[in-house]
């Protein structure tokens, strides 16, 4: 009888001690990222792809990690933290995007675990080449011009276009409203002169931080005269083409919401000239025309 119980309890011991391996953890994770990122489900799901099985977080486990990941200028900032026998390593790494973020974590959540020491054999690990990514923006604000027509003039501007990686595409257009048109600095005629204008744009951005980049701007339009008379009103217009260079420079404000300020310098392909009838020459296009735009602008 005391056989039985003492081999009994031998069974007993040796499957709570099966079920006591069975049931640890591979890692006790903390993770924090914003919404639209990896999050915890999303990574246990991907270590198990790369290590070939199934990965369990726990807080029971022997190793751990612990990382941040929260938007920093214009791209993303990860701040990692692995415990192992061997001690606690943190790093701080940044990227463009937070999928670049979270290919790291989960190559480095990898190698923690096959560095455990029972830990079954991995596969081998490479770097997966960054894909390239592309988005969507939306872009509406002031445009301040000097030299477009008589006298310096504001107006709004609006742009979609799609960026691919560092470039960005984007088509829009301007209107600087009417305004009165002057003889000489104090004398007005009877007259104004407005802009309606589409534009084309191509920027690549360089430099990380504020983002900026040099832009390429190609616009097409009318500039249109009207001249106000008591007896009758007349109307002219002219071809408005121009081309310039300019530089761009962006700031996240938060999540995908952006601040950009714009700055042109453009050269009339056609220079109209405009003239009231007893008084002359009231406006000719100068070879060399300024633009500043303040903007905001939002990614899809």
């Amino acid at each position: 009888m005391g056989r039985r119980i003492a081999a009994l309890a031998l069974g007993l011991t040796a499957l709570l001690g099966v079920g006591a391996r069975a049931s640890a953890s591979d890692l006790e994770v903390s993770w924090n990222a914003p919404r639209g990122c990896l999050d915890r489900d999303a990574l246990r799901q991907g270590l198990s792809r790369r290590v070939g099985r199934e990965v369990a977080f726990g807080s029971d486990a022997q190793l751990g990690l612990s990382g941040t990941l929260v938007p920093r200028g214009a791209g993303y900032e990860l701040d990692l933290e692995t415990v192992s026998p061997a001690g606690t390593e943190r790093r701080t790494l940044q990227a463009r995007t937070c999928s670049e973020l979270a290919r790291a974590t989960l190559l480095i959540a990898a190698l923690l675990l096959s560095d455990a020491p029972d830990a079954p054999a991995a596969p081998e690990l490479a770097v997966e080449p960054s894909k390239r990514t592309w988005f969507v923006f939306a872009r509406a604000g002031v445009i301040g011009d000097l030299g477009s027509l008589a006298s310096v003039s504001v107006g709004p501007g609006l742009g979609v276009g799609l960026g691919v990686d560092r470039t960005l595409i984007e088509l829009g257009g301007l209107l600087l409203p009417s305004q009165e048109l002057r003889a000489n600095a104090l004398a007005r005629v009877p007259g104004t002169l407005r802009l309606m204008a589409a534009n084309a744009s191509v920027c690549h951005e360089f430099f990380d931080g504020p983002r900026l980049a040099p832009c390429l701007h190609f616009e097409a339009g009318s500039l249109r005269g009207r001249g106000r008379e008591l007896a009758n009103t007349s109307e002219a217009s002219a071809t408005w083409l121009s081309a310039g260079l300019g530089a761009r420079a962006r700031v996240r404000l938060f999540d995908e919401l952006y601040g950009v300020a714009d700055v042109q310098a453009g050269v009339p392909l056609v220079r109209p000239r405009f003239g009231v009838h007893g008084v002359g020459p009231v406006h000719e296009v100068p070879p060399l025309i300024g633009r500043l735009e303040l903007s905001l602008e939002g990614r899809l």
